[in-house]
């Protein structure tokens, strides 16, 4: 074959017309031979009886990271009877990098080279990863000025494949950075390379950098729709960093330009402000999603914004938001319903816990067990027997379970009240479900007995009661 066919073989034009799945059984058995890597390789190799193709290469050093003598000496063996195509490789080369083999890397690229011509940059992004990925930067650097030589242009596309090796290492963005600076005379940043940089200061969490970086992109390439995915990761850096009021006049600009931010910030914006309980922040951010840039929350985000209005005591805000979810298309849950009915009772905001109690159950929204003991006690304690009834109809109706706290307040709010007859209604229909009121309660009963002794009826109601009781305990 000419050197003109092997160029043509190798070029990214002729890519492999079909890929062969790692549990293939020549794939298998190949792998099984490399792992156990014999003295002998080559001869058992060649006497497996399996013949070879450049899919089946590829596929056998996908799957031997963790062997790269035996990938290696398995490459050289499969390039006495196949061309291997560029996949093959870069696999390789990818493989001596990523094991620390730097030597026979560079070896294995000057063949490549003279059996490929100019390589790609697609190999160098693996120098680059490899030697990145081992704390080697001045040697990634190093073979970045050595791109001249292979035949790629050291250009914008070049210097950002390295920032991004640079910052894809935890606490390594800095080095990124002092590397663009040694570079501005002869390759200029562009929006690409600030967006790598403040994803960079984003997973480092360094909000003071990001600022930084955010004004010289300002400078440098200005605003533009293209480069929103920068945009939101250094919004998103200055929100974990707790400096959310930031954000907010960079949204008005963004706003400005055309250049807002979607979803996907929001939704992230928010569940942090979430989790650190910063209403005021979150509910500002609120208003610029949806009254200012239109953009339509969804339930998961109703949710997080109603318990964080809740959590706050922020009832009327919480009830905004419920009373705004269905022109929206969304419709609240259970659980929305449940974050709103508790913030009331914890309130005691009796009166309008009643109201919107009879809100959920003409909604068909039953709270839970929880909830309906702590709104019992509340009734009761806010002198509402009968609202607090309407709370252990709704358990005995729904099958609210497990009821027994719910019929413990229900005794005890009655007691409280002296009214023993309703006391004696309700352990009846307890019973009947199954439920064994607290041993203590005859005691308590006893004592509601003797503060009101002396009036007629008591007596006998008392002694039902506990007759009732009695074998109970």
């Amino acid at each position: 074959m000419s050197i003109a066919a092997d160029k043509e073989h190798c070029s990214p034009s002729n890519p492999s017309s079909s890929v062969i799945a790692p549990r293939d059984p020549r794939v298998v058995s190949l792998h099984q031979i490399l792992a156990n890597m014999p003295s002998n390789l080559e001869e058992v190799l060649s006497s497996c009886g399996i013949d070879l193709v450049p899919e089946l290469v590829e596929a056998v050093l996908r799957l031997s990271y963790s062997s790269p003598s035996a990938a290696l000496r398995f490459f050289r063996w499969a390039g006495l009877s196949v061309k291997h195509t560029l996949s093959c490789w870069n696999l390789i080369i990818d493989i001596l990098g990523k094991n620390s083999f730097f030597e026979v890397m560079w070896d294995i690229i000057g063949s490549m080279k003279r059996e490929c011509g100019d390589l790609s940059l697609a190999t160098f992004a693996s120098v680059f990863s490899s030697y990145c990925s081992c704390g080697q930067f001045k040697q990634a650097v190093m073979s970045f000025q050595l791109l001249d030589r292979f035949g790629i242009t050291r250009d914008v596309v070049a210097l950002n494949t390295l920032v991004k090796s640079f910052c894809h290492q935890d606490g390594h963005t800095a080095d990124a950075v002092e590397f663009l600076e040694k570079n501005k005379g002869t390759t200029s940043p562009n929006g690409e390379t600030f967006t790598i940089l403040l994803e960079g200061w984003q997973k480092e969490g360094n909000a003071a950098c990001a600022k930084k970086t955010f004004g010289e992109m300002l400078f440098c390439v200005g605003w533009s729709t293209e480069y929103v995915a920068a945009y939101n990761a250094f919004l998103l850096t200055l929100v974990h960093a707790d400096e959310a009021k930031e954000v907010i006049p960079v949204l008005k600009i963004m706003k400005s330009r055309n250049c807002a931010p979607g979803m996907d910030f929001f939704t992230v914006a928010l569940e942090v402000l979430v989790q650190k309980r910063d209403f005021a922040n979150a509910s500002v951010l609120w208003d610029i999603m949806a009254m200012d840039l239109g953009i339509l929350p969804d339930l998961q985000m109703y949710h997080c914004m109603v318990v964080l209005s809740c959590e706050n005591n922020n009832i009327d805000f919480a009830c905004k938001l419920l009373d705004q979810m269905p022109f929206n298309g969304v419709f609240p849950n259970s659980a929305i319903y449940g974050a709103i009915f508790d913030c009331l009772v914890r309130m005691k905001n009796a009166r309008e816990a009643e109201k919107f109690f009879a809100e959920m159950r003409k909604n068909e929204q039953v709270p839970s067990a929880s909830s309906c003991a702590s709104a019992i006690r509340m009734f009761f304690k806010e002198f509402n027997p009968m609202a607090a009834r309407e709370v252990w109809r709704c358990v005995v109706e729904e099958k609210v379970s497990p009821a027994d706290d719910c019929a413990q307040e229900v005794i005890r709010g009655f007691s409280d009240l002296y009214r023993l007859s309703d006391v004696e209604c309700y352990i009846e229909e307890m019973l009947s479900m199954g439920i064994e009121p607290p041993s203590n309660i005859i005691e308590k009963l006893k004592a509601v007995y003797l503060k009101k002794t002396g009036q007629i009826g008591k007596t006998d109601c008392y002694e039902r009661i506990a007759k009732k009781l009695k074998p109970l305990h």
